[in-house]
Formats: C-alpha cells, sequence, structure tokens
C-alpha cells in the first residue's frame, strides 16, 4: 500500500446538496476555493 497522508480537512458547503455540487456555481466556487488552498499548502508548498 502507498503512503496515506495524516493531513485532512472537513469543508462543508452549508445548503449544498452533493448535487448542487455540480453544477451549481456559488457551492461549486466554494468548494473549488477550498481545494485549491489545500492542495497549494499541501501539494506546493
Amino acid at each position: 500500500m502507498g503512503a496515506v497522508s495524516v493531513i485532512k480537512d472537513l469543508f462543508v458547503v452549508d445548503r449544498a446538496s452533493h448535487y448542487d455540487l455540480y453544477d451549481r456555481p456559488a457551492y461549486v466556487d466554494q468548494a473549488v476555493g477550498k481545494l485549491g488552498a489545500f492542495f497549494e499548502e499541501h501539494l506546493l508548498g
């Protein structure tokens, strides 16, 4: 098995359902913003 990171983060988009995260810009933008910041900090950092 490969390396498993202990760095984890939980982000909840308030009032968004699973389906909202596919095509509702207000919710998608929140999620992508959080993912981008997480990746920059932990993958590029």
